[in-house]
């Protein structure tokens, strides 16, 4: 048998994307058969970018890349998989697939290599057996944080929602108080490996945005009433954050026919439900002169747009979100406080029990927070945020039925309610686009 002398792995002059960033540029080298090869470097130095670019799930779109006989940068779609098997890979984040549990994950690999599967066993139970457990856990678990999520997102605003403040920056700024220290207490037992000082800042930015965000969203609430006013930055943010994945990450590239119809009828339908809420007549806008309401408005765009955008430099620091919240949680502080500092306002409330009111909004904000990364875990990214979007819902049920905000009962409210629904209908469209 002839063996083949060439190298292994040969790279020359190759720039590595990530989106439409070059991570690494002009790289050169050759790896050997028998070599033992390290690549080290620092957290977002371009280290998986480059093994994710030599099995073809990256594009190279310069230089050259030969991996096992394999040309990267001409490479097929239909012999990608002959690559990879030829390829032993061990992912950093197991790569299984989400919809199955690790059985059937097994299960779906080892008759790909006439692997016997009947003698599957895990301890003294059956694979199968052992399956049917893990999915009735998961969807126990799913369902769990589904609900954490919801509810405390729904929630979050209302039990701070009538404290009488001068400047909403005081709001904030207590809501980042608490979701500073249940960021830091969750890091101590999750542990912040992988945080670096070149990763901190940009989650660290976010957290900024996301500060001048609340300030809006406060601003809106106390203009509008909180459930028209969660109504129309929630769908909002779904919009925004579907053109910045579009333009800024490369997502949702060329669709199809029938997935540009579902686009257009989804935004259709959240404008319709945006439309209905900022119409309706009653609560805390009609009390309010045209410049509240105006201000509110505004505010709620405000709100929709920047929590739209704020998890882009989150995104762009390449680290997962368990590791993101603490420097997100610091710059909100950080935002807050100069927020606060700005308005010329001292965070002294009136009576104590506003103290505890306002806490309890910051720590259901987090608990959401932390639910969401949990959710996403469980059940996939799309999946999660569209489930997350039901808290609109939620939000409008406590905004008519608890703070009488529309009163329930008039026009204002039925217009507020059917313009929930719909807004939530339409994002939970846009979730699921492929």
């Amino acid at each position: 048998m002839i063996f083949s002398s060439d190298p292994v792995l040969r790279v020359q002059e190759a720039c590595i994307f990530q989106g439409q960033n070059a991570v690494l540029d002009n790289i050169n080298f050759e790896i050997e058969k028998g070599e033992f090869v390290f690549i080290i470097g620092r957290t977002g130095s371009g280290k998986s970018s480059l093994l994710k670019t030599l099995y073809a799930d990256l594009q190279l779109r310069l230089g050259d890349i030969d991996v096992a006989g394999f040309n990267i940068r001409g490479i097929k779609s239909k012999e990608v998989p002959m690559l990879r098997r030829k390829v032993g890979i061990i992912f950093q984040d197991f790569q299984l697939l989400q919809d199955r549990t690790i059985a059937e994950n097994l299960f779906f690999v080892m008759p790909k290599f006439a692997w016997d599967t009947t003698q599957l066993r895990v301890s003294s139970i059956p694979a199968r057996q052992l399956t049917n457990r893990c999915r009735h856990i998961q969807h126990v678990l799913a369902i769990l944080y589904a609900l954490i999520t919801v509810l405390a997102w729904g929630t979050w605003l209302a039990p701070s929602q009538n404290i009488p403040l001068k400047d909403q920056q005081i709001r904030v700024f207590y809501v980042a108080s608490v979701n500073l220290l249940l960021a830091f207490i969750i890091g101590l037992f999750q542990g912040l490996g992988g945080l670096s000082g070149s990763v901190f800042w940009m989650p660290f930015i976010g957290g900024l945005v996301w500060a001048v965000s609340g300030l809006c969203a406060f601003t809106a609430s106390a203009n509008l009433g909180l459930a028209k006013a969660f109504g129309i930055w929630a769908p909002l943010n779904i919009i925004v954050s579907l053109i910045c994945g579009r333009l800024l990450f490369g997502e949702f590239q060329n669709p199809g026919r029938s997935t540009l119809l579902l686009l257009l009828l989804a935004v259709a339908i959240i404008i319709a439900g945006v439309l209905l809420m900022v119409f309706a007549k009653g609560g805390i806008a009609e009390q309010g002169s045209p410049k509240s309401h105006l201000i509110g408005l505004l505010a709620a765009l405000g709100a929709g747009v920047l929590w739209g955008i704020y998890f882009i430099p989150i995104k762009m620091a390449g680290v997962s979100m368990w590791i993101a919240a603490f420097p997100m949680a610091v710059g909100i502080f950080v935002g807050s406080t100069a927020l606060m500092l700005l308005a010329g306002q001292p965070p002294r409330l009136d009576q104590p029990g506003h103290y505890v009111r306002i806490g309890i909004t910051g720590l259901l904000w987090s608990v959401g927070n932390y639910g969401m990364l949990l959710l996403v875990g469980q059940i996939g990214a799309g999946k999660g945020f569209t489930i997350a979007q039901l808290s609109v819902v939620v939000n409008a049920l406590v905004g008519i039925y608890w703070l009488k905000q529309p009163p329930p009962g008039t026009r204002a409210a039925h217009m507020t309610l059917v313009g929930c629904v719909l807004a939530t209908v339409g994002g939970i469209l846009l979730g699921n686009l492929k």
